[in-house]
């Protein structure tokens, strides 16, 4: 027995902790997370977490397995399992590895993580061994470094190793002098009369926690493991001082709460942000819908007819903005369209102002359906309404019912290009069509869209109809403004 007991309490039971960055596979590594694995300065330790160097292979997935839950859940599913690991001298022992993550990035990856590793004395105290005399007890009291006590059934302390003086600051005989109970902290009173209510009707207790009292007022957390004896006068049980650990723990605690207490703040900002955003949708597209009104009232008052296609002009490029807008405020992306719906509806659009069906003109569309954030959108809306415009209106005899067919192409190709086209079947442009020299306003708009702002490709031919291809390639969103 006295072989045992000097196995069991000779290795003394720590708490080590640490931190691991995900982004940097960096940690940090406290001293005694070192001495818990006996592993000498120097020693690499990869993830510690996982300890993948000592853990025993078949404890590993387990393990992981647990990590990844509490990552999928965002934190909520607590990371908290026992696994087996290898000291350098081959010995086997058990520990407890616990921790939280404690910063995520945007995409809700993990970046930062904090957690202790705690050795596992209950896996002794499980076995069926039971104190019977004192001399086994006075062997515990000289190899244990943890707190070491006899409770009469009365409530009373009747033997306690040094250590209970180093830790409360009293002397064993006024430790014996007072129920023990007296020095358990209030709020704790409750729950551990309980427990030794367990313990007096033959349940072991393990691992179970609370507070006491130290001589000078200040507070300590201890775990606690106890037996009824054999004869069952009087608990035997060991203790050991958490109170770090119980710091940590309550650290973590306090910084998931306040994580989830941001969270909350930035959900409702958010909403908040929305709500906002799309009012600001729905007023610019009614105070374009208006510009576009006071245009057309322009146009009605004049007879000239340059005036009134200047204006005309001028109001299809301004509802070719708003639409976008009005789509924004109707979709559930406030700042991303689909292509197809957009596109579709403004060619629509543009071929019903300028006649497209009483002129027997068709539109034939090929366009990738794909979200498109709203800075891409707005040019490229404008582009369309230039190009099919100009179809609309110069392609194509008006002295001629024959019509015509318009071809608009909107694709998006590997490698984040996209590309559009308009082309016509009609009469085409003039001979020696120079797009520097001979462009109006309409493809001069189109030139400083493409090649300033989205920094593109535009090619113009002028064989059986005239088209106009445009490549580019989607960047990030801040250098669109970038004009060069």
């Amino acid at each position: 027995m006295k072989k045992n007991f000097e196995k069991i309490y000779t290795n003394p039971v720590f708490s080590g902790f640490w931190e691991w960055n995900f982004k940097t596979e960096t940690a940090f590594i406290s001293p005694d997370f070192r001495t818990l694995f006996n592993l000498d300065a120097c020693a690499a330790i990869d993830k510690p977490y996982l300890c993948s160097s000592i853990i025993l292979k078949e404890d590993e997935p387990p393990l992981l397995a647990c990590l990844e839950e509490h990552i999928k859940s965002g934190g909520k599913t607590p990371f908290y399992i026992k696994s087996r690991y290898h000291r350098p001298d081959k010995s086997v022992f058990s520990a407890v590895c616990s921790g939280c993550v404690t910063e995520w990035d945007d995409a809700g990856n993990p970046v930062r993580m904090i957690g202790c590793h705690t050795s596992c004395l209950e896996d002794s105290l499980k076995s069926d061994f039971i104190i019977e005399n004192a001399d086994e007890f006075k062997t515990v009291f000289s190899l244990l470094p943890n707190l070491i006590c006899v409770i009469s059934r009365e409530g009373y302390f009747t033997k306690l190793n040094s250590n209970w003086v180093d830790l409360l600051g009293y002397e064993i005989e006024e430790l014996k002098k007072k129920p023990f109970i007296d020095f358990v902290h209030i709020e704790d009173l409750k729950a551990t009369s309980e427990e030794v209510q367990k313990i007096l009707s033959g349940k072991k207790t393990v691992n179970f926690i609370n507070r006491y009292l130290k001589k000078d007022g200040s507070v300590i957390w201890l775990e606690w493991n106890a037996v009824l004896s054999k004869n069952q006068t009087q608990i035997y049980a060991s203790a050991r001082d958490i109170s770090i650990r119980k710091k940590f723990e309550i650290s973590l605690i306090e910084s998931e709460k306040k994580m989830h207490e941001d969270h909350e703040k930035l959900q409702a900002s958010f909403k908040e942000k929305e709500i906002l955003l799309r009012e600001l949708y729905h007023r610019t597209k009614n105070n374009m819908q208006v510009i576009c009104s006071m245009l057309l009232l322009q146009a009605y008052d004049t007879d000239d007819k340059n005036v009134q296609n200047i204006l005309g002009a001028m109001e299809s490029r301004i509802h070719s903005m708003a639409l976008i807008h009005q789509k924004l405020y109707q979709s559930g992306n406030l700042s991303n369209i689909s292509t197809y719906e957009y596109i579709t509806e403004l060619a629509q659009m543009i071929a019903e102002n300028y006649g497209g069906k009483e002129k027997n003109i068709k539109l034939a569309c090929d366009i990738d359906d794909f979200s498109l954030n709203i800075e891409y959108a707005l040019p490229c809306g404008l582009i369309l309404n230039e190009l099919i415009t100009n179809a609309l209106k110069h392609a194509f005899l008006a002295s001629s019912s024959d019509g015509g067919t318009v071809y608009l192409a909107f694709k998006k190709r590997p490698e984040r290009e996209i590309f559009i086209e308009v082309r016509d079947d009609g009469q085409g442009a003039i001979k020696n069509f120079d797009p520097a020299r001979n462009a109006k306003m309409g493809l001069q708009i189109i030139l400083a869209i493409v090649e300033h702002q989205l920094e593109g490709n535009v090619i113009f031919e002028n064989i059986k109809g005239f088209s106009c291809a445009i490549t580019f390639k989607e960047k990030d969103i801040k250098s669109l403004y970038e004009i060069k």
